[in-house]
């Protein structure tokens, strides 16, 4: 598989973007961030989640971060040490380079990214693995499968949706569904329809097919392509989401120490300790919803693959293992109630499914 990144890093926020007053709550007891450390937070969390056969990054700078290009650039390649890397420093904006990048694909299956915003935060590969293993048998149809924004795409599982031949399998689903969203795994075929079969007008930009103003949907008209729906959350969001509490799926802060390779963890503790990142899923709330919250639900099966290597310290404390792990599955069952006012309901059964994918790092580590 592919990873294709397509972004521009810019601290400007857009005219009239909905979303921005949402932000600014969900961070109200979070750091802030550039968007130049954020992305690189991003690519770390990338870099080691699949052993990509190829990495194409193009990527545009705001005037203010044209001097660190070399800074980005020094950093893709430690983390990207050993890949194929294709590193173009402006990003596709015209149907012609959409088509020009087409012939860096050397894979079917391609993860497209036009954000800079997205975090890996699974333990492992396995799902991942797991996932791109049951699209390979499709991968010359047009077929897709959502990385980020967990909590909407497993929704389509619950009682409120209604989509065309869904199929649940023990470990994943799938379902028939349009989207020309840039947060997807997608098939080489797929990108082949959605640049190559019509013209696009001259005067538009695309510099991705969700782009509101010229939504690429407007114009190829995509016969519904095969969904995958993962029944774990591989990314999410680092502002989280408009339509979540904070105490739900929320938004994320970089480890004290993550650029020095100098993280201090904390697992089971009661309360804060300075300094280091606090996980315990038996605390009620998140950071994010209250000044002296936990920042992850987590014990330490669960803590994120790319912190490894940058972890200096992890202090221990002692806890009931059963009753963490039972609060951890509550957190994961809370971020299937994707809206405020009406909860999603879903079948016990299909609840199960879903636990039993993200027991499995308990089970393999016990």
């Amino acid at each position: 598989m592919i990873l294709f990144i397509n972004t521009f890093i810019t601290d400007k926020i857009l005219p009239n973007s909905g979303t921005q007053p949402h932000r600014i709550w969900n961070r109200e007891f979070l750091n802030q961030y550039s968007s130049f450390d954020t992305f690189k937070y991003s690519l770390a969390s990338l870099a080691p989640i699949y052993n990509w056969k190829n990495v194409i990054l193009k990527i545009s700078l705001d005037e203010e971060y044209k001097p660190r290009q070399s800074e980005l650039e020094n950093f893709i390649k430690q983390e990207f040490h050993g890949k194929r890397l294709n590193i173009f420093w402006k990003r596709n904006e015209l149907q012609s380079e959409w088509q020009e990048s087409y012939d860096l694909l050397d894979d079917d299956l391609i993860w497209l990214n036009c954000n800079h915003d997205h975090i890996c935060l699974d333990s492992n590969s396995d799902y991942l693995n797991l996932i791109v293993s049951k699209m390979r048998p499709e991968q010359d149809e047009l077929i897709s499968s959502y990385f980020t924004h967990w909590p909407e795409s497993v929704a389509y599982l619950s009682d409120m949706h209604n989509p065309n031949n869904l199929i649940i399998n023990e470990d994943y689903a799938t379902m028939n569904k349009e989207t020309c969203d840039s947060i997807n795994i997608i098939s080489k075929n797929l990108y082949k329809k959605w640049w190559f079969s019509v013209k696009l007008p001259s005067q538009c930009r695309f510099p991705r097919p969700d782009w509101s103003i010229n939504m690429l949907s407007n114009f190829v008209s995509t016969p519904e392509q095969k969904q995958f729906i993962q029944f774990k959350e591989q990314a999410r969001h680092f502002d989280a989401y408009y339509h979540m509490t904070r105490n739900q799926c929320p938004a994320l802060n970089i480890p004290d120490g993550f650029f020095e390779n100098n993280i201090k963890i904390s697992v089971g503790n009661e309360n804060r300790m300075d300094g280091y990142t606090w996980l315990n899923p038996s605390v009620t709330n998140y950071i994010s919803a209250h000044p002296n919250g936990v920042d992850h639900k987590m014990i330490e099966q669960d803590i994120p693959l790319f912190w490894n290597k940058r972890i200096s310290e992890i202090k221990r404390y002692e806890f009931d293992k059963n009753s963490a792990i039972e609060n951890r599955l509550k957190s994961v069952i809370n971020m299937l109630n994707l809206d405020y006012t009406t909860p999603y309901i879903f079948k016990h059964e299909i609840k199960e499914k879903i636990l039993d994918v993200w027991k499995k790092v308990y089970t393999i580590n016990s």
